[in-house]
């Protein structure tokens, strides 16, 4: 991929954008100069370090900003011999503690991030060097005390001798105050030294090392302190050797670790690339684009996504159809042609480099496409060539290093000469390109290239779609369809004068304004087209949802069902243990009182004859069976058994089925008189929710809708519902149960999941 490609397809303004995430600025200038490289292996690895990238920053506090400028401190300090500096010093140790910290960090993760992990896993960390270093250098470049035990102890020499001076010369001020200046301790020449007035300095013998600028004080050194002054300055100069060999050993170490302290530089700056392309990535909103052939869902240029907004900027579709290898895209000038070949080859390159691009995640790209582009003004008066002859010089440059893994981005093809040879000449272009097995995209709105590409099997046409009332564009791209240019629609509408227009409109070709005409007759039916597919689709959704909701309603049904069946196993075991219980009670009872024949008789007509009377109820209550017409006593109405389940009967009259108790029902020739005919409405044209919400409604009020809500749930046909009444005080949970009681109305409290206490759920089946 070539420097003046990567220029067209703004990619180093993309990169700068990139740049500005790194952590440290010696990474962001590296980045700046890196090219995206087609290679499988190569491309996976960095769309997969980027993606654990995107999961580090959120999950490890790792930064990159200690990055040391090793190579600058290595040519200053070895190429030219100039030396390491302490603030060198400082800024290399605080480079080998990151990295250690960024080492240590990662390796509780390695199976978490694997790519990562092997880069750092093989990088020796110096951690030795790091620690001597930061016991060597203060945060401000000053060399420690603790860098060496002879340097402790110079310095704390020097702390004594300057004490034992300071006090000397205070004896001197006492000494020679009548011929002092003024009373006070001060140094010169890094000596210390008293005030003397100019004409009393003779009384004093010593030495002057400077004058006021009045000339009326001179700063003289008694010689009673020139052999402490001496003393002090040969521990200076013992400490700034001490010091130099401090650094001169430490640079030596330096040198024998130069080549893993570039290493450390250089995995460093990969990783702050990778945290910066990761954020990157975040702030586009990118996917992962998968490998295969190049199709884009919803790609969007990254720099219009930085500057309208990732949601302001329209998403663009395109894909190669099968058994095409090139696209010619034509449509209104303005309407983004230009965009969506730029966005195709951005999207390429960023991935290429391991930035995810914001697509789809549906996308998926080769990742070993070379990509070339040519586009824009190429005219140069300085070395002599038209726009035409520095397109063809580029095409020829293309052309000679394209081959099966190329795409080529052309846009305004055929432009800048004669119309009809510059059409053939594109189209005779492009089919060459697509002989060497490239791929290409291209942009025109030359009537004949759009013409000819119909006509070459490999080439097929597309349009950039816009409104055809207000004509703005869409940025839409329809495939299969060349799209005009709306040249004098666009030039009305920014008032162009109207005759000028349609003057050149008749001077138009005949042939040429009908095949406009029909392209755009065209594009309407496929349009139209798309419009019903995609309210079949959008019907079929619809669908689907519904059977999905209806599946769902069955599975709880059958639950309830089941529910409900434990529940009446589990009362009948209740009732027979506690019959059991009891007839032992009465055999015992018998036996100890040798009981009379009477109290036996008693005995037997308390269970036998109950026990029958209930049998008999029971069988009474079940006499009606699968298909029979009974009287629903009720609604006032007949209906039709559909079902027999324990003691209830499923009856069905008219469309509608409820659950009944036998009391509920009589037989059909046994209608009761009433004195007025009793008509039942269904209805069921109002959409209906399984689940009512009472809360706030006072106690009537609440009964009034729960009484309209049970109706219409039968109506329904709804095995369960749900009754949101809250905790509060109870008081409106306590009303509502013993409207259920009364009316006989199963129900359940609300399982966690429900809602709790602050639900009750009707089993109306």
């Amino acid at each position: 991929m070539d420097t003046e490609s990567l220029r067209i397809l703004d990619y180093f303004s993309i990169l700068e954008k990139v740049s500005d995430e790194c952590s440290s600025p010696h990474s962001a200038k590296k980045l700046k100069i890196s090219k995206p490289i087609a290679e499988r292996k190569l491309v996976r690895d960095l769309l997969n370090l980027t993606s654990e990238w995107r999961s580090i920053s959120g999950n490890l506090k790792l930064t990159f900003d200690r990055i040391a400028d090793i190579e600058s401190i290595f040519d200053t300090a070895f190429e030219k011999a100039q030396g390491i500096t302490p603030l060198d010093l400082l800024f290399i140790g605080q480079m080998i503690e990151m990295f250690h910290e960024t080492k240590t960090q990662l390796s509780r993760h390695e199976s978490d991030y694997p790519v990562t992990w092997s880069i750092v896993s093989g990088v020796e960390c110096r951690e030795d060097l790091g620690k001597k270093i930061k016991k060597t250098v203060e945060r401000d470049g000053s060399i420690k005390d603790s860098a060496s035990s002879e340097l402790a102890r110079i310095r704390k020499a020097i702390t004594s001798q300057r004490r034992h001076l300071s006090q000397k010369t205070k004896d001197m001020c006492e000494k020679y105050k009548d011929s002092l200046q003024e009373n006070f301790i001060t140094q010169r020449s890094e000596r210390y030294v008293i005030a003397v007035k100019t004409e009393k300095q003779k009384y004093i013998g010593g030495l002057v090392h400077d004058t006021s600028e009045s000339g009326s004080t001179v700063f003289m050194e008694p010689f009673e302190l020139v052999q402490e002054n001496n003393s002090l300055q040969k521990l200076q100069r013992d400490e700034v050797w001490e010091i130099k060999r401090i650094i001169r050993a430490l640079t030596e170490e330096i040198l024998e670790a130069r080549d893993v302290l570039t290493e450390i530089f250089d995995v460093s700056c990969y990783l702050d690339f990778a945290l910066a392309k990761a954020r990157f990535s975040e702030k586009l909103g990118g996917e992962y684009p998968e490998e295969g052939e190049l199709s884009l869902v919803k790609a969007k240029h990254p720099l219009l996504c930085i500057i309208k907004g990732a949601e302001k900027t329209v998403p663009l579709d395109i894909e190669f159809p099968k058994n095409k290898k090139a696209i010619i895209i034509s449509g209104p000038n303005a309407g983004g042609k230009t965009i969506a070949m730029k966005t195709v080859g951005i999207t390429l390159l960023l991935s290429y480099i391991g930035v995810h691009p914001p697509v789809s995640g549906l996308t998926t790209i080769p990742y070993d496409l070379h990509v070339f582009c040519d586009g824009g003004d190429r005219q140069s008066i300085e070395e002599d060539i038209s726009t035409f002859t520095a397109r063809l010089k580029r095409w020829n440059m293309i052309w000679s290093r394209s081959g099966q893994k190329t795409l080529v981005l052309i846009d305004e093809i055929g432009a800048s000469t004669d119309p009809a040879k510059g059409a053939a000449l594109a189209a005779a272009f492009v089919e060459s390109l697509v002989k060497k097995g490239c791929k290409a995209l291209a942009t025109t709105n030359i009537v004949q290239l759009k013409v000819v590409a119909e006509s070459l099997p490999d080439i097929i046409n597309a349009s950039m779609d816009i409104d055809t009332v207000s004509f703005e564009p869409k940025y839409k791209l329809t495939m299969g369809v060349p799209g005009s240019s709306y040249t004098f629609e666009i030039a009305d509408k920014f008032g162009f004068p109207r005759r000028v227009t349609q003057r050149a409109i008749d001077m138009m070709p005949q042939d040429q304004i009908s095949y406009e005409s029909t392209v755009e007759e065209l594009k309407k039916t496929l349009q139209n087209r798309k419009y019903l597919e995609e309210m079949s689709e959008k019907k079929m959704e619809e669908i689907e949802t519904k059977l999905s909701n209806l599946r769902k309603l069955e599975s709880d049904l059958e639950n309830e069902k089941k529910h409900f069946r434990d529940n009446l196993i589990k009362e009948e075991s209740a009732i027979i243990s506690q019959t059991r219980k009891k007839a032992e009670e009465i055999i015992k009872e018998i036996k100890e009182s040798k009981a009379s024949k009477k109290s036996i008789e008693n005995y037997r007509k308390e269970f036998v004859e109950k026990t029958t009377s209930e049998r008999n109820k029971r069988d009474r209550e079940l006499k009606y069976g699968e298909g029979e017409k009974v009287f629903i006593k009720k609604l006032n109405c007949h209906g039709e058994i559909v079902l027999k389940d324990k003691n209830k009967y499923l009856v069905k009259t008219g469309k509608v089925k409820i659950f009944l108790s036998p009391d509920d029902l009589a037989p059909p020739n046994d209608k009761p008189e009433t004195d007025k005919k009793t008509r039942v409405i269904l209805s069921r044209d109002r959409e209906f929710k399984t689940s009512i919400d009472l809360r706030g409604l006072d106690s009537d009020t609440a009964l009034e809708q729960l009484e309209v809500f049970i109706d219409d749930s039968l109506l329904n046909e709804c095995p369960f519902v749900t009754v949101i009444h809250g905790i509060g005080t109870g008081k409106l949970k306590k009303k509502i149960t013993g409207y259920l009681q009364k009316n006989k109305i199963c129900s359940r409290p609300g399982q966690p999941g429900e809602g709790g206490d602050g639900v009750t759920v009707l089993l109306l089946r």
